[in-house]
């Protein structure tokens, strides 16, 4: 640890001045006046700028298809400032720029905001009820978006002829992303080059440079993206925010740096949510157990604005896991996305992934408990054997062992060993519940239509590598020079991952949706192997042989008595400019299907409804496994997130005002130390993928998918015999004493419980 880090409020600049938004204190009121006279005359304010004074092109959702009946994504638009209504506490409304930070803010205290306030519409159900208050005149019962996929008819058809149904509803609240790092950005204006440079933290800084250049109706090259240390990621880093247009707009007015830092309550109140369905589904089982058909109805809270890429994350990732693991012949999902008078939501760690497979474990546990078929059994019935698979909603599975992660998850947690560990919990006055997830993951979404990569030979010897996804703590200096050493045969320490450079015009999607490896490490690989073939057909002119005849192996060409390491190629030919043996590569891999089986026990106490979960066991399937190190710490980090969701996470909007009453850390559950257990057995199951060089899966969100599944039918199972037979997160301690409570008040109902435990 040298303290040689540079995270986004460490840039410093000569006369730069400060930025202080002033947010709406309201959920949803009409503005009927903005009084600024006095905030533009208090000590050290350079400027103040409201709606009128923004000239920009707006923000709007974005969708790739069609919804039911051919109907299309209705959108928003969004500008920096609200102009005629705030439609959700935390929107901007006005800016002051100041010498100081205090000055700015003391300046925007002053503004006075003449507000009409009205209802707000807090929650999508309420959103869509006939007669709720309309947030936009535009969008009728405020439904922005009716999406469905797979076939209605046929899954309606078997669900009618099953020999059972199962239906369970489920939901996911909102969460808040909270990085140690709070959102800042420093924009500094050339007014000769007349361009941008802005110094943030980013996860995709060349779509940022799009987003940004197209608000602005500029070319990309005349914004630029400096990004270097991240304090967290988790996909908040990846939209384009409005808070940084308006800086732009006052740096090149003032002609001045224009620096910013949000405080942690505005994190709470203004970064984008995760999260925020409910699902109702339906599972159709025959006689003997075997899947039918699957239904999934969504209802999803959007907040009040849609930002680029929440209608996907709401849709198109859940639809990719729709199956889950089973083969099952008919499934169909609809989506209804509800604006609504709250935060906007976007991709937080699994992006609509969770949710997914959530649903479907929740499902599958209760058929098993229904059905008196013990739940392993059930899983293994109706699992995906053979590869590739094509889900009935499209995704095609290229490989994976599905039934051979489960076992081994199984054998490891000693799940026949568990009627023993909750006798002796019963025996100590307390319930222990066992679950398992097993599921299936989409990895490697792009936004961009080509990644890139470049390598560089430079005369001192060293490679560097240039590529597009950036790290937010996922080890790309560690694992992308481990590529390309391999590959060329040099040591790993002669080859140095260089930060994408801001003058480089070329695009890349950025480090989302577990992909890095997937993508930047194969693009890496391809230039790598470039690079080698460059070196073939240079010696073959030197050599005058034929190029084919030229092996290369572990760093050396080889051809009959004739030998040169590529190292001393390079040093050869290090004169040259550019070194003709830079390479680039470029290009993007399909998807990949990450997947894997958790298993999780708890205890809970009665007496207080204190959860503990007392192991844990995942066994994951992310294809070749490129650095276990890494690979363990990914899947440990999510499942910690998964955790905090389960156990207390929630974004809590009062339903009367439309105020966020969690928005501290005095309000708000954060994940700690302490809340996994010692020892995580992360065990490796992995089948290489088939769709990609480098043979890898994504490896980023398989905590928080399968965690939060495992968790949760872990925790209806310890107390399924009380006679509760689902509870949705946040489980909070209170939450559980009151359901036990409820519970001894009424009679139990008969069931077949699970193995270890009748209900």
């Amino acid at each position: 640890m040298t303290g040689g880090g540079r995270y986004a409020a460490d840039w410093a600049f000569e006369r730069a001045c400060h930025a202080y938004f002033l947010r709406s204190d309201r959920a949803f009121a009409l503005i009927k006046g903005i009084d600024a006279s006095q905030a533009r005359q208090m000590p050290g304010v350079l400027a103040v700028l409201t709606a009128p004074d923004i000239a920009v092109r707006p923000q709007t959702g974005r969708h790739s298809q069609s919804g039911r009946e051919a109907s299309k994504l209705v959108s928003p638009e969004r500008y920096p400032f609200a102009a005629d209504c705030v439609r959700f506490v935390g929107e901007m409304v006005a800016m002051v720029v100041a010498e100081s930070r205090e000055e700015a803010q003391d300046a925007a205290e002053s503004i006075g905001i003449d507000y009409e306030e009205l209802a707000p519409v807090i929650g999508a159900a309420y959103a869509l009820l006939p007669g709720s208050p309309q947030i936009y005149p535009h969008i009728p019962g405020n439904l922005v978006f009716d999406y469905e996929t797979g076939s209605e008819a046929e899954t309606e058809a078997a669900l009618a002829r099953a020999a059972h149904v199962t239906r369970v509803s489920v939901q996911t609240r909102r969460i808040a992303g909270n990085p140690m790092e709070t959102r800042t950005c420093s924009v500094v204006y050339d007014d000769a080059l007349q361009t941008f440079d802005l110094y943030l933290c980013a996860q995709c800084p060349s779509n940022l440079r799009h987003e940004l250049a197209h608000a602005f109706g500029l070319p990309t090259g005349r914004v630029r993206i400096h990004v270097q240390d991240i304090g967290g990621g988790f996909g908040l880093r990846s939209e384009c925010y409005q808070e940084y247009i308006a800086q732009m707009l006052a740096a090149r007015r003032l002609g001045r740096p224009v620096r910013w830092s949000a405080t942690r309550m505005e994190s709470f109140v203004a970064d984008p949510q995760g999260r925020g369905m409910q699902i109702e589904g339906a599972l159709a089982l025959d006689a003997h157990g075997n899947f039918l058909a699957m239904r999934f109805d969504f209802t999803c809270d959007m907040g009040a604005y849609l930002l680029p890429v929440a209608s996907h994350i709401m849709t198109l990732n859940p639809r990719r896991g729709m199956a889950g693991a089973y083969r099952t012949p008919s499934i169909y999902g609809r989506f209804k996305l509800a604006v609504t008078n709250a935060t906007p939501v976007s991709a937080y760690r699994g992006a609509g992934r969770p949710d997914m497979a959530y649903a479907i474990e929740r499902l599958v546990d209760a058929a098993a408990d229904e059905t008196g078929i013990d739940p392993i059994s059930l899983r293994r019935r109706n699992m995906v054997v053979e590869f590739p698979y094509t889900t009935p909603t499209g995704a095609c599975y290229d490989s994976g062992d599905f039934v051979g992660a489960m076992e081994k998850a199984v054998e490891a947690a000693d799940w026949a060993g568990f009627p023993g560990r909750r006798a002796t919990a019963r025996a100590a006055g307390k319930l222990r519940g066992i679950g398992i997830s097993t599921f299936v993951e989409v990895a490697g979404n792009s936004i961009a239509q080509n990644d890139t990569a470049r390598i560089e030979f430079t005369p001192s010897g060293e490679v560097l590598l240039h590529g597009y996804s950036h790290s937010t703590g996922q080890g790309h200096e560690t694992v992308f020079p481990e590529i390309v050493a391999r590959t060329l045969g040099i040591p790993p320490e002669a080859v140095t991952l260089v930060v994408a450079s801001p003058s480089d015009h070329a695009y890349g999607s950025g480090s989302y949706g577990s992909r890095s490896a997937q993508v930047a490490g194969n693009l890496f690989l391809h230039a790598a192997q470039a690079a080698i073939q460059t070196g073939r057909e240079r010696l073959a002119l030197d050599w005058g042989v034929p190029g084919d005849e030229i092996e290369f192996a572990a760093g050396i060409y080889r051809c009959r008595e004739r030998t040169e390491a590529l190292t001393d190629l390079a040093a050869r030919l290090g004169s040259q400019s550019p070194h003709p043996l830079n390479a680039s590569a470029g290009g993007i891999p399909p998807t990949s299907f990450p997947n894997g089986a958790h298993i999780a026990e708890v205890e809970i106490d009665p007496d207080t409804g204190a959860v503990r979960i007392c192991a844990y066991t995942a066994a994951d399937d992310v294809g070749v496994v490129l650095n276990h190190a890494i690979v363990d710490g990914q899947i440990i980090g999510g499942l910690a997130q998964a955790a905090g969701q389960v156990f207390g996470e929630e974004c809590i909007y009062d339903p009367d005002s439309g105020q966020l009453m969690s928005a501290s850390f005095s309000d708000y559950y954060m994940p700690r130390a302490g809340i996994l257990p010692d020892e995580v057995q992360v065990i490796d199951a992995p089948v290489r993928c088939t769709t990609n060089d480098l043979g890898v899966k994504g490896v980023g969100e398989s905590g928080t998918t399968g965690g939060l599944s495992a968790l949760m039918n872990a925790v209806v199972d310890a107390l399924r015999p009380c006679g509760i037979r689902h509870i949705d997160p946040p489980v909070t301690p209170f939450k559980i004493w009151q359901c036990l409570q409820q519970a001894r008040a009424r009679p139990v109902a008969s069931g077949t419980g699970r193995t270890g435990g009748a209900a």
